[in-house]
């Protein structure tokens, strides 16, 4: 793959007052960043793009419960666990998504209770 050559931007030149973003050393820490953990690749779906940010991970959330729950702990223990250390975790831009997999009708009764 060919290298792009580096330039500045205008913003750059104007001394834009916006913090600049630290990339990754090498791929092996991206790959690190975005990853969760082997443990939890039976949920691993693939990649997911959100604005401004991707492709980033993305975990079958189901599947990521059951296996906390296969380790011993009952669903509301892991969906505590999950909530607050999984979905309220923010490791950078390569912060892995979490996808509910459901039915048309799934999605349509979770909109109309939102």
């Amino acid at each position: 793959m060919e290298k792009l050559e580096e330039t500045s931007s205008p913003e750059s030149r104007s001394g834009s007052s916006e913090p600049e973003q630290e990339e990754p050393q090498s791929n092996e820490d991206a790959a690190e960043v975005m990853s969760i953990g082997d443990r939890f690749n039976g949920a691993l779906l693939g990649f997911g793009w959100r604005f401004h940010d991707g492709p980033v991970l993305a975990y079958d959330l189901d599947k990521v419960l059951e296996i906390f729950m296969e380790d011993g702990m009952d669903e509301d223990e892991a969906q505590e666990w999950v909530d607050y250390n999984v979905l309220g975790a923010w490791v950078g831009e390569g912060t892995p998504m979490f996808v509910r997999l459901q039915s048309l009708e799934e999605v349509e009764a979770t909109l109309e209770q939102l």
